[in-house]
């Protein structure tokens, strides 16, 4: 009997940490698929690593909603350690501002730099 508890105990243990990786990698996989889906969606991206990568994603992903949605997808986003550098061109001053906004408050993003130029 000394030995039955502990033995359940450890197979309890071992039960709910391989549930936990198993979520873990069906959320990875999730993670992955929309990583590799906006990549094809704007080729005009680049990141460093992979977790600038999933910042990128993060950020079309938070840029998507809304009315200024035609405004943000042709922009294009360089990511290197948190700092995103926007690069194309957008229809006013007004709507760059908010997209930098945004972007300032998604979490893991340290800086923006603005290049975009405004529409003549």
């Amino acid at each position: 009997m000394k030995v039955l508890l502990p033995l359940c105990l450890v197979s309890a243990a071992l039960f709910v940490v391989n549930v936990q990786a198993a979520d873990y990698i069906a959320h990875g996989d999730k993670v992955v698929k929309e990583m590799n889906k906006v990549e094809k969606n704007f080729p005009q991206d680049s990141a460093i690593s992979t977790s600038d990568k999933l910042l990128n994603t993060k950020i079309r992903e938070e840029t998507s909603l809304g009315y200024f949605w035609d405004s943000y997808k042709t922009l294009a986003l360089h990511t290197d350690n948190g700092v995103v550098t926007l690069a194309g061109t957008i229809k006013s001053d007004k709507d760059a501002q908010n997209l930098v906004d945004k972007i300032q408050k998604i979490e893991g993003v340290k800086s923006v730099t603005n290049n975009l130029q405004v529409e003549k």
